[in-house]
């Protein structure tokens, strides 16, 4: 984790500075809220489309510790708390900010992969991952980002 911290800084002073030579932006109309919708039914309503068995492979983790990293990020930075735009719209939902950094970090997914089902911007996805891997480090770098132990060794298979 903390090697994907270094290499996100990376990236990310690497956008920063070829972000300085782009004069405009374009705008693309996401329908981020019907995207919010069909990732929250696909994967969290109370009878989801997919299984637990189809979301721990596709997650790498159950669904509860998902959850557990969700509302730990929501409850440490506001840039993990949903709020407005400045057009009055419901920016990203956690969740999926959260997709969209596991399937990064899990599977190695390119940030215009993501923009196809998350309808999620490239700008975004490098700046939440960024400060993702950051907060993380943050909150559970003490517990569960150490060597292991002797304990922990045993229990491997």
């Amino acid at each position: 984790m903390l090697l994907m911290l270094q290499q996100s800084r990376k990236l990310m002073e690497a956008y920063k500075r070829n972000n300085e030579t782009r004069r405009r932006r374009m705008f693309i109309q996401r329908n981020r809220e019907v995207r919010n919708e069909r990732l929250l039914n696909d994967y969290f309503s109370t009878n989801p489309v997919y299984s637990d068995q189809i979301f721990r492979r596709r997650f790498r983790m159950q669904r509860e510790l998902f959850l557990r990293i969700v509302n730990a990020l929501e409850n440490h930075s506001s840039n993990f708390q949903q709020r407005d735009d400045d057009a009055r719209r419901k920016r990203l939902v956690m969740t999926k900010k959260c997709t969209a950094m596991i399937r990064q970090l899990s599977h190695e997914v390119l940030v215009d992969h993501l923009d196809e089902y998350l309808r999620m911007g490239e700008s975004t996805a490098i700046k939440c991952l960024f400060k993702f891997c950051e907060y993380v480090v943050e909150l559970f770098g003490d517990q569960y980002l150490r060597r292991p132990n002797a304990d922990d060794v045993q229990r491997l298979p």
